[in-house]
Protein backbone atom coordinates (compact mmCIF):
# COMPACT_ATOMS: atom_id res chain seq x y z
CA UNK A 1 0.00 0.00 0.00
CA UNK A 2 1.41 3.79 -0.36
CA UNK A 3 2.98 5.12 2.69
CA UNK A 4 0.10 7.70 2.43
CA UNK A 5 -2.78 4.96 2.82
CA UNK A 6 -0.77 3.54 5.91
CA UNK A 7 -0.82 7.46 7.30
CA UNK A 8 -4.32 7.69 6.82
CA UNK A 9 -4.98 3.77 8.41
CA UNK A 10 -2.59 4.77 11.87
CA UNK A 11 -4.44 8.02 12.09
CA UNK A 12 -7.90 5.81 12.01
CA UNK A 13 -7.04 2.96 13.89
CA UNK A 14 -5.22 5.58 16.83
CA UNK A 15 -8.62 7.38 16.69
CA UNK A 16 -9.84 4.18 17.67
CA UNK A 17 -7.40 2.92 19.88
CA UNK A 18 -8.18 6.18 22.02
CA UNK A 19 -11.47 5.71 22.45
CA UNK A 20 -10.11 2.48 24.71
CA UNK A 21 -7.65 4.30 26.47
CA UNK A 22 -8.76 7.57 26.79
CA UNK A 23 -6.81 9.70 24.46
CA UNK A 24 -3.38 9.09 26.19
CA UNK A 25 -2.01 7.56 22.60
CA UNK A 26 -0.10 10.12 20.58
CA UNK A 27 0.51 9.81 17.48
CA UNK A 28 3.02 12.05 15.84
CA UNK A 29 3.27 11.82 11.62
CA UNK A 30 5.57 13.64 9.65
CA UNK A 31 4.37 13.58 5.84
CA UNK A 32 6.05 16.33 4.57
CA UNK A 33 9.19 13.59 3.15
CA UNK A 34 6.39 11.44 1.24
CA UNK A 35 6.23 10.49 -2.06
CA UNK A 36 2.91 9.64 -3.30
CA UNK A 37 4.02 6.40 -5.14
CA UNK A 38 6.10 5.22 -2.37
CA UNK A 39 4.93 2.01 -0.86
CA UNK A 40 5.32 -0.31 2.52
CA UNK A 41 3.50 -3.98 3.06
CA UNK A 42 0.16 -3.77 3.85
CA UNK A 43 -0.61 -3.69 7.07
CA UNK A 44 2.73 -3.19 8.92
CA UNK A 45 1.78 -0.19 10.27
CA UNK A 46 -1.20 -1.89 12.23
CA UNK A 47 1.23 -4.83 13.61
CA UNK A 48 3.56 -2.38 15.23
CA UNK A 49 0.76 0.33 16.37
CA UNK A 50 -0.28 -2.80 17.82
CA UNK A 51 2.93 -4.00 19.09
CA UNK A 52 3.48 -0.31 20.60
CA UNK A 53 -0.15 -0.69 22.49
CA UNK A 54 0.51 -4.29 24.23
CA UNK A 55 4.12 -3.42 25.33
CA UNK A 56 3.40 -0.15 26.58
CA UNK A 57 -0.14 0.24 27.62
CA UNK A 58 -1.04 3.89 28.03
CA UNK A 59 -2.08 4.69 31.69
CA UNK A 60 -3.47 7.72 33.27
CA UNK A 61 -0.25 9.71 34.12
CA UNK A 62 1.40 8.38 30.72
CA UNK A 63 0.87 8.67 27.07
CA UNK A 64 2.22 6.22 24.77
CA UNK A 65 3.75 8.45 22.11
CA UNK A 66 4.46 7.22 19.00
CA UNK A 67 6.17 8.87 15.91
CA UNK A 68 5.83 8.14 12.35
CA UNK A 69 8.41 9.49 9.85
CA UNK A 70 10.45 8.92 6.77
CA UNK A 71 14.34 8.96 6.91
CA UNK A 72 16.31 8.42 3.87
CA UNK A 73 14.47 5.41 2.15
CA UNK A 74 12.83 4.31 5.59
CA UNK A 75 10.13 4.79 7.15
CA UNK A 76 10.64 4.73 10.83
CA UNK A 77 7.94 4.39 13.41
CA UNK A 78 9.20 5.27 17.00
CA UNK A 79 7.37 4.82 20.25
CA UNK A 80 8.27 5.44 24.04
CA UNK A 81 8.54 2.75 26.58
CA UNK A 82 6.15 2.80 29.94
CA UNK A 83 7.31 1.13 32.81
CA UNK A 84 5.55 0.76 35.68
CA UNK A 85 7.65 0.38 39.32
CA UNK A 86 10.73 -0.29 37.76
CA UNK A 87 13.53 -0.06 35.00
CA UNK A 88 12.23 -3.69 33.40
CA UNK A 89 8.78 -4.15 33.88
CA UNK A 90 6.71 -3.61 31.16
CA UNK A 91 3.24 -5.22 31.29
CA UNK A 92 3.90 -7.92 28.74
CA UNK A 93 6.86 -10.43 27.74
CA UNK A 94 7.97 -10.37 24.13
CA UNK A 95 8.69 -13.34 22.08
CA UNK A 96 9.22 -11.22 19.02
CA UNK A 97 6.75 -13.14 16.71
CA UNK A 98 4.91 -10.50 15.05
CA UNK A 99 8.44 -8.65 14.69
CA UNK A 100 10.07 -12.02 13.28
CA UNK A 101 7.12 -12.26 10.55
CA UNK A 102 7.10 -8.30 9.10
CA UNK A 103 10.89 -8.97 8.77
CA UNK A 104 10.17 -12.27 7.35
CA UNK A 105 7.40 -10.71 5.09
CA UNK A 106 9.79 -8.26 4.11
CA UNK A 107 11.85 -10.23 3.09
CA UNK A 108 9.77 -12.79 0.78
CA UNK A 109 8.30 -10.21 -0.93
CA UNK A 110 10.60 -7.59 -1.58
CA UNK A 111 14.18 -8.78 -1.12
CA UNK A 112 14.73 -5.90 1.85
CA UNK A 113 15.53 -6.30 5.52
CA UNK A 114 14.07 -4.06 8.27
CA UNK A 115 15.60 -2.59 11.07
CA UNK A 116 15.43 -1.59 14.74
CA UNK A 117 17.07 -0.56 17.78
CA UNK A 118 15.33 -1.10 21.43
CA UNK A 119 16.71 1.37 24.22
CA UNK A 120 15.33 1.91 27.74
CA UNK A 121 13.41 4.82 26.19
CA UNK A 122 12.11 4.03 22.97
CA UNK A 123 11.66 1.57 20.84
CA UNK A 124 11.96 2.01 16.77
CA UNK A 125 11.30 -0.08 13.74
CA UNK A 126 12.90 1.51 9.96
CA UNK A 127 10.88 -0.02 7.43
CA UNK A 128 12.12 0.14 3.95
CA UNK A 129 10.60 2.23 1.52
CA UNK A 130 9.22 0.23 -1.88
CA UNK A 131 10.19 2.06 -4.80
CA UNK A 132 7.34 2.34 -7.76
CA UNK A 133 8.35 0.43 -10.93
Amino acid sequence: ITINEAMDFARTYVSLLNLKYNDKIILELDEEKVKGEDRILALSIQLLIENAVKHTSPQEKRSLHIQISVQENMLVIKNNRIYFHGRNDQIVESYGIGLKNLKQRYELECGKEIGYSVTHDSFEIRLPIIKKL
